[in-house]
């Protein structure tokens, strides 16, 4: 599985990392552990900046529209993603097909994006 990740409830955070050739149905096992853990209101932390395979820009548009959906549902928390310069492109398609239902940034630096959400996540419970 090219998707690990860890959920921690204390401080309503889930961090991931991409390693590995990644589609669309990994990314639905890791929404379906989200939705089991009731985790989907959580900060995220979703690493890709490391070698691994990338999903199309029309499956990064149909994630997206898939997320607009969750957030429809329900709550879903602040979304931070790492990525190298050659996914940035990527990652501004997904976030814009994602819409505007919570807050999205695209980083190129793991700390920047942790100082980030954690201003948005708020302190520990």
């Amino acid at each position: 599985m090219p998707l690990h990740w860890t959920i921690d409830h204390d401080l309503r955070l889930v961090a991931v990392r991409v390693d590995g050739d990644l589609t669309l149905a990994h990314v639905h096992e890791y929404l379906d552990a989200l939705v089991a853990a009731n985790a989907m209101p959580y900060g995220k932390l979703f690493d890709v900046s490391g070698p691994s395979g990338r999903l199309t820009l029309e499956e990064l548009r149909t994630l997206g529209a898939q997320m607009r959906e969750y957030g429809r549902g329900g709550t879903v928390g602040p979304l931070a993603l790492v990525v190298d310069s050659s996914s940035h492109w990527s990652a501004a398609t997904f976030a814009d097909a994602a819409g505007r239902h919570r807050p999205i940034n695209v980083f190129r630096d793991r700390e920047a994006a942790m100082r980030w959400l954690a201003e948005r996540i708020g302190p520990r419970r």
